[in-house]
């Protein structure tokens, strides 16, 4: 198993790896238009380096994906920089599972928040992940709230 960070010249792979974890997640995009918004996703945050996509691969095929975003938000006693790291998209192919691959992913992803000086990260778990992530030493914070204003 090799595991790189992934560049500006992974965009397509990027791109269709992403779509592919919505149709896991029973999102079902429009794929023409999800695919346009993540090809200029990822180019502009590669080009504002606001990203780190780690890829896990194995006999030339790429089997595992996450990301890492980073943000600056209003400084807080939580967070006195306002420096924020969100992992999603965290994705190991099912015959992969379970051999330590997203173990090793999240331990490189959170080592590369690290050195870039974020001091949390954040995940929203899904029930498959949650162990992962509790293992990993995550723990649960409050829940937010959300208005969507877009039809407002």
């Amino acid at each position: 198993m090799q595991y790189r960070f992934a560049s500006a010249a992974d965009i397509p792979l990027l791109t269709a790896q992403r779509l592919r974890f919505l149709d896991i997640a029973k999102t079902s995009p429009d794929h023409a238009s999800m695919q346009q918004n993540l090809l200029r996703y990822f180019n502009d945050a590669f080009v504002a380096d606001t990203i780190d996509v780690l890829l896990a691969e194995t006999g030339g095929q790429c089997i595992g994906t996450g990301i890492v975003f980073y943000y600056q938000s209003v400084p807080s006693t939580f967070n006195p920089e306002g420096k924020n790291a969100y992992l999603t998209s965290m994705y190991v192919a099912p015959e992969y599972r379970r051999q330590g691959v997203a173990t090793a992913m999240v331990n490189r992803l959170a080592d590369k928040a690290r050195r870039r000086g974020y001091p949390v990260i954040m995940l929203n778990a899904s029930e498959m992940g949650r162990p992962l992530y509790e293992k990993l030493g995550f723990r649960d914070i409050q829940n937010g709230m959300i208005l969507d204003i877009r039809n407002a």
